[in-house]
């Protein structure tokens, strides 16, 4: 008989959603994400295997557990009122919950400063009709925690609500809400980096706490790992949107770059962000853009370095190749990966041209090990059907 949960997951964004679609013979997945159904990128939700349920299809957290009837409930996050409700009540009901890592989170005191900024997604925006209408629904979810079962509802109800009035940052609010119902009972992580964060905010024993590796990149793990020292004559940049750049000093920064690779014999390949495949890049003597990539494992292969700022994608790409990162002040992770040594880290603002050089220095093996055991833990493919025997026990 398949297991029965409940994902409170992003579960129209494809690359999130699609470890799950693994593992539905052996999981029925009921998924929750938006409070309508006007919120859904229809064109992915409509092709999903899964029972899909918004928050608004019920006034109170338990009527919303009793039908979907989960022996466990998976989340994406855990920041908003609707969530931590949910968390409760499924504690009092006595359903395992766990958190699920989808990304590499840096420390809480990093993610504080990054919520303090303007919210530039769409779906948080206050101007957001789906955002801001029927709000009443999220107290009346979150009164309706309350249970004589549990006593401790009770207060956990008033911190939230004093949390949601009177503190604006998100995870100042999830620091100052002690009570335990808001805890999950299970970690599944994927590395020892991604509990920093989760230490400080619920504390859990070790024993609650699971690595899985970085499961959504299980085929570019697995592609890498078949690599071969055939280097082509190229240096690869992995493009992405900055907020210290603007898009034309962002390609005009990829130009310069182009030309220092020409001084050293090289060509210059940039893979291109998908926020930049419509903006318009002739290939010329020294670069060539590229968009979609059927084999992204050999592209990445194949070159002899690679070049980049802050991404998830990464996390691999240290794991087999020697990388030159700008540092842009938005992430503490590169300085992380640059004490190191397993990465060469330069200052966007004050760097020198002649610095991009993949010759000058070396990553060795012991500081390679000592990042994959701290930010990736597996390196062999088989991170999604690690994750699946954990939900499925």
């Amino acid at each position: 008989m398949k297991k029965k949960v409940l994902l409170v997951w992003w579960y129209d964004r494809l690359d999130l959603i699609e470890p799950f679609l693994s593992m539905q013979d052996e999981v029925e997945f009921t998924v929750l994400f938006y409070r309508f159904p006007e919120q859904e990128n229809k064109a992915v939700a409509d092709t999903l295997p899964f029972r899909r349920i918004f928050w608004l299809d019920y006034l109170s957290p338990y009527s919303l557990l009793m039908d979907v009837q989960p022996e466990k409930v998976l989340f994406f996050g855990n920041e908003s009122v609707g969530t931590i409700s949910l968390i409760a009540a499924a504690n009092v009901m006595k359903i395992e919950t766990c958190y699920v890592s989808h990304g590499l989170r840096s420390s809480l005191d990093e993610v504080i400063v990054v919520k303090d900024s303007v919210q530039t997604i769409d779906r948080y925006r206050e101007d957001n009709k789906y955002y801001t209408a029927k709000k009443w629904h999220t107290l009346l979810f979150l009164f309706l925690v309350i249970s004589f079962r549990n006593l401790k509802t009770i207060h956990l109800v008033l911190q939230v609500l004093y949390a949601e009035f009177k503190i604006k940052n998100t995870f100042k609010k999830l620091l100052f809400i002690t009570n335990p119902l808001k805890k999950k009972k299970k970690y599944y992580l994927f590395a020892p980096e991604n509990s920093l964060m989760m230490n400080e905010l619920d504390h859990p024993h070790s024993s609650q706490i699971k690595y899985t590796g970085p499961y959504m990149m299980d085929q570019l793990f697995q592609e890498m790992n078949t690599k071969s020292d055939d280097f082509k004559n190229y240096w690869l940049v992995i493009d992405q949107p900055i907020a210290q750049l603007t898009s034309e000093e962002r390609f005009d920064f990829y130009k310069s770059i182009g030309h220092q690779a020409n001084s050293k014999g090289k060509k210059l390949k940039v893979k291109l962000h998908p926020m930049e495949y419509d903006r318009i890049q002739e290939n010329d003597a020294n670069i060539e853009w590229v968009k979609q990539s059927s084999d992204l494992s050999k592209l990445i292969n194949e070159a002899s370095g690679i070049i980049g700022f802050y991404s998830a994608l990464f996390l691999p790409i240290i794991t087999f190749k020697k990388c030159i990162l700008f540092d842009t002040g938005s992430t503490q992770l590169v300085h992380k990966w640059s004490d190191m040594e397993v990465v060469k880290l330069l200052n966007i603002k004050d760097f020198d041209i002649a610095d991009i050089n993949f010759d000058n220095f070396d990553v060795s093996e012991s500081n390679k090990q000592k990042y994959i055991h701290q930010f990736v833990a597996y390196t062999d493919g088989n991170c999604t059907k690690r994750l699946k025997k954990l939900i499925t026990n």
